[in-house]
């Protein structure tokens, strides 16, 4: 079993620089707001630090952490921020996150707060899975990308799931699927949407 400081230091020295082709997609997800509310946001969206908050729905256990200031990311918030995405149910198996996905969560979240909802904290269900955790899972994908470190399920705390496709949709940074419970995201390329988050 894969302990915490094990993880950390494991991935000690990760370059997060983009272009890296380790962690960052071919493109950063730095696509403006836009739509019926953008008119409410301020300019510096993608500028201001970048903090998410975050608990797992299985354990409780919480992260609220700065993971991007002053042009450029933390390396130890974005080790600690892997770790929290493990798979607990496979002996906390750890992978290197893709990056653009925490931007999609921090998009979501920071939205959130600019409209009013005080502290929309993140309700982790599902971040990474092994290949084999995940062929276990009824409906999941084979080519999952929570088994690339690219697919999230969630909920945030006080916003609704169809608000909460809404805004994800307009960063465009991959797919989003709906489902009775949850939000899927995930940033495998190009645009697709499903479920109740279908067009």
């Amino acid at each position: 079993m894969m302990e915490r400081r094990d993880f950390l230091k494991s991935v000690a020295g990760v370059s997060l620089a983009a272009g890296s082709g380790l962690i960052l997609p071919g493109r950063e997800v730095f696509a403006a707001p836009s739509g019926p509310v953008s008119a409410q946001l301020d300019n510096d969206f993608w500028f201001r630090p970048r903090r998410i908050h975050i608990q797992r729905s299985d354990n409780n256990e919480r992260l609220n952490i700065t993971f991007w200031q002053n042009g450029a990311y933390d390396e130890l918030a974005y080790r600690k921020l892997c770790w929290l995405f493990r798979d607990v149910k496979s002996r906390n198996a750890a992978r290197h996150m893709d990056i653009a996905l925490f931007n999609v969560i921090y998009g979501v979240q920071e939205w959130g707060r600019l409209l009013g909802s005080y502290d929309p904290v993140y309700l982790l269900t599902s971040g990474y899975r092994t290949d084999h955790r995940n062929a276990t899972i009824e409906g999941a994908a084979r080519n999952s990308f929570h088994v690339l470190g690219k697919g999230s399920d969630g909920v945030y705390k006080g916003i609704q799931l169809r608000s909460v496709i809404t805004m994800a949709g307009y960063f465009n940074a991959g797919g989003v699927g709906g489902y009775n419970t949850f939000v899927h995201f995930d940033t495998g390329g190009r645009d697709r949407r499903w479920g109740s988050a279908k067009r």
